[in-house]
């Protein structure tokens, strides 16, 4: 997979996160079933509802990844390869962006059994399980 697609990929998503945000926060409910629900949440903590009200301090650990993330770009780059990086990396920026902009984070995907969460997070989980596998396997992603 070639860096291009990966960025236009990964962009394509944060815009898709910010776009379904700005969305649930109009309209606050699309649908609501026993088991999934389609709504707006208020998260001011991490990934599962951890560290609640934290908001802040997350943003700037966020920025500190992100600053770590571009200082060993090349090197994470030629390790895992394109597309887990800019996963991670714009996953945090959209997320980042919520913190910055409202104070906490919204998320709109919420199953019964399961914290809600968004695209961002999906996008934060995928490249970092993409990260584990590499590690667990020394293979990089192509």
């Amino acid at each position: 997979m070639n860096n291009k697609f990966a960025i236009y990929t990964s962009l394509s998503l944060l815009f898709l996160d910010q776009l379904l945000k700005l969305y649930f926060r109009r309209i606050h409910v699309l649908f609501s079933t026993k088991f999934f629900s389609m709504q707006l949440s208020k998260n001011t903590g991490a990934l599962f509802g951890l560290f609640p009200h934290s908001s802040l301090t997350l943003a700037f650990l966020a920025l500190i990844i992100i600053g770590f993330m571009m200082l060993y770009y090349d090197e994470l780059i030629k390790l895992i390869g394109a597309f887990p990086f800019y996963l991670v990396l714009f996953g945090l920026v959209s997320n980042m962006i919520d913190r910055f902009l409202f104070g906490h984070v919204f998320d709109y995907f919420c199953f019964s059994f399961w914290p809600c969460f968004n695209v961002a997070d999906a996008m934060v989980v995928s490249g970092m399980l993409f990260y584990l596998y590499f590690f667990m396997t020394k293979k990089r992603i192509k």
